[in-house]
């Protein structure tokens, strides 16, 4: 099921500040772990700490299916989307690297 997602202009207005479950940015390596087919990812990069991001799956447009996310992922991912431009770059959709 798909949820319809807020524009990041709308969530600004929503959102002051950071959630107080928003956890820390890291590197999303288990995002791509999923067996079969292509595989994409959304990633938002941190515009203060080279190397950090946050990640998500996505499909190849870029469309996150929420209800798929874990409560602290979706968390991240509407804060995520609520900053960028002033934490984190714009995001960018790529193909998953299996390790």
């Amino acid at each position: 099921m798909n949820t319809t997602i807020p524009s990041p202009a709308t969530q600004e207005k929503q959102t002051l500040g950071r959630p107080e479950c928003f956890s820390p940015p890291r590197m999303a390596d288990d995002v791509c772990r999923r067996p079969g087919g292509t595989h994409y990812e959304i990633r938002y990069t941190s515009l203060f700490n080279e190397g950090r991001a946050l990640a998500f799956p996505c499909d190849a447009a870029g469309h996150v299916e929420l209800d798929a996310l874990s409560d602290r992922a979706r968390d991240n991912y509407l804060y995520a989307r609520a900053v960028v431009g002033r934490e984190y770059a714009a995001p960018a959709v790529r193909v998953c690297e299996l390790h």
